[in-house]
């Protein structure tokens, strides 16, 4: 990976990267599927950890069909998205703002950069300009398309872009586009299970520090 300076293009994940959100955000998934008991719960929430940038829906789906081994019932379904939402919009507009994360945005405001998430995208963009921080962005871009949809509708030049994410989603994302990825770890636990040897910052203080570098 090169120093950040020399990228035409930034694309940043939300949740664990530009938002400290996801513990509360592991513990709503964990709430709301209770109801059919803590073991199932915890399975949703490891699988969540492991998986942090797939969409609410696709999740909640792995619940039904592969944890509790039955057909998914779309009303239920449905009804667990949309709980979700209205709880993780609350989340989102009061979480705290990952360390540095401002002065990084302000530090390279000439550079193209997007919003690319496994959240809601109307949600979003709702919460980004409620925070005054949708004008740090060219776009804020969430589910329902997948993070490598995303990227591709972008047209950008994968020689010239870094994705800075939390997350194997993002890190597969990434590598699926062929740009470089940096993995930010302070708000992720586990995540360096899954990618040992890829380029890392513990926030973007650090990032910034590394810079001057």
């Amino acid at each position: 990976m090169k120093n950040v300076g020399t990228y035409r293009t930034l694309l940043l994940d939300c949740d664990g990267v530009i938002l400290d959100t996801n513990e509360a955000k592991g513990k709503l998934f964990y709430d709301l599927v209770l109801r059919w008991g803590s073991e199932p719960a915890q399975m949703l929430l490891d699988f969540h950890k492991k998986n942090g940038g797939v969409s609410r829906y696709q999740k909640f789906e792995y619940f039904f069909s592969n944890i509790l081994k039955c057909k998914t019932n779309r009303s239920e379904l449905e009804k667990l998205c949309d709980e979700f939402s209205e709880n993780s919009k609350k989340i989102t507009l009061n979480s705290t703002l990952t360390k540095g994360v401002v002065n990084f945005l302000d530090t390279f405001k000439d550079k193209e950069k997007y919003v690319v998430s496994g959240a809601d995208e109307k949600e979003l963009r709702e919460v980004f300009a409620a925070r005054d921080l949708i004008e740090k962005f060219d776009g804020i871009f969430g589910s329902p398309k997948t993070k490598s949809e995303i990227i591709r509708n972008l047209n950008l030049n994968p020689e010239t872009a870094l994705f800075i994410g939390d997350s194997k989603t993002d890190y597969d994302a990434a590598m699926d586009f062929g740009c470089d990825f940096l993995l930010m770890t302070d708000y992720s636990s586990d995540v360096r299970k899954d990618l040992i040897d890829v380029p890392s910052a513990s926030n973007f203080d650090a990032l910034l520090k590394m810079e001057v570098k």
